[in-house]
C-alpha cells in the first residue's frame, strides 16, 4: 500500500496505530475465490481483501471486498457522488464502490474472458464528515486494494485503473 493509501486508512480509521484482519495473502486469496465464483457462475459473493480496525473503538473499522457482478447500477443513490474510476467508482463517506472490467485468463481456460468486478470499502465510523476529502480517502484505500487484486488476477491493462490514485469527479 502506498504511503498515501497508509495516510487515508490512518484518517479512516481515526489512528496511526490500526490493527488487520486477514492472512498476508490477501488479494491472493480474494483473487481465488473470485475465480472460483466465475467458475461456479456466482455473483454478488463478497470476499473480504482486508479490514483496518481499532480494538478498542467498537465501530471505529474500515474493510474492503469484492465480488463479480452482471451489471453496473444504472440509476446510483444520489447520496453517491460519482468518480471517474475505472468503469465508475461512486463514495460517500461511510462507503466506496468500484467497478472495474477484468480481462484475464484465469476466468477461462481457452482464451481470456471478461468479467465485471465490484469492490466495496466500508466504513464502520458514523463520525466521519461527507466530505470530497473523505471520499477520496475511501477511493484511495480502495484503489490500493484494487491495484492488489488486479495484479493477482493478471487483468489486461490493468483493469484501465491507473497506477497512481485520481479520480475526478464526474461532471
Amino acid at each position: 500500500m502506498s504511503d498515501t493509501a497508509r495516510r487515508s486508512l490512518q484518517d479512516l480509521v481515526g489512528v496511526e496505530d490500526y490493527e488487520t484482519l486477514g492472512s498476508d495473502q490477501g488479494a491472493k486469496d480474494t483473487a481465488k475465490d473470485l475465480v472460483g465464483d466465475f467458475e461456479t457462475g456466482q455473483t454478488s459473493s463478497d470476499h473480504e481483501l482486508c479490514r483496518a480496525f481499532v480494538p478498542s473503538a467498537e465501530a471505529r473499522a474500515t474493510s474492503v471486498a469484492f465480488s463479480l457482478e452482471s451489471k453496473t447500477p444504472k440509476d446510483p443513490a444520489s447520496s453517491f457522488t460519482q468518480y471517474e474510476l475505472g468503469v465508475t467508482a461512486l463514495a460517500k463517506a461511510s462507503n466506496a464502490v468500484l467497478y472495474l472490467k477484468c480481462s484475464s485468463s484465469q476466468f477461462q481456460e481457452s482464451g481470456k474472458a471478461e468479467v465485471l468486478l465490484r469492490g466495496e470499502l466500508l466504513n464502520m465510523s458514523t463520525s466521519l464528515p461527507d466530505t470530497e476529502r473523505t471520499r477520496e480517502e475511501n477511493l484511495t484505500v480502495l484503489h490500493a486494494a484494487s491495484r492488489a487484486l488486479i495484479e493477482q488476477l493478471g487483468c489486461e491493462k490493468d483493469a484501465g485503473l491507473p497506477a497512481q490514485f485520481s479520480a475526478p469527479q464526474k461532471a
